[in-house]
């Protein structure tokens, strides 16, 4: 039977409060380097899914050891380190904005996962 873990204290709700927190930290800055309307845009979009699957991972249930689960946890951690470090010298805005795009979207795919 799969480790089903309330999503208040697992795992997967970590990596997903560490994607929100980490843009939610960093969001003025990033919304600075943006050099059109469109990233600008695309930055608020990518802000609120990642606050949203946050919410969303709180109140759900995660299958911790499911293939699926750790899968996609494991690409947002991969994810995550890359945006760290692509927001730390902000030479290619456009690179960061894409970064971030990719792992919310692997969050949004992870916290449709969620209903066990």
């Amino acid at each position: 039977m799969p480790d089903t873990t309330n999503g208040a204290t697992g795992a997967t709700l970590a990596a997903l409060q560490k994607q929100y927190f980490f843009l939610d930290r960093n969001f003025s800055k990033l919304f600075a380097a943006c050099a059109t309307d469109a990233q600008r845009d695309a930055l608020r979009v990518d802000y609120v899914q990642a606050r949203d699957n946050f919410l969303k991972a709180r109140t759900e249930a995660f299958a911790e050891d499911d293939p699926m689960v750790a899968d996609l946890r494991g690409q947002i951690g991969d994810a995550q380190s890359q945006i760290e470090k692509s927001a730390k010298k902000l030479a290619d805005v456009s690179k960061t904005l894409d970064l971030i795009t990719k792992a919310v979207n692997l969050g949004s795919r992870l916290v449709t996962l969620g209903a066990v």
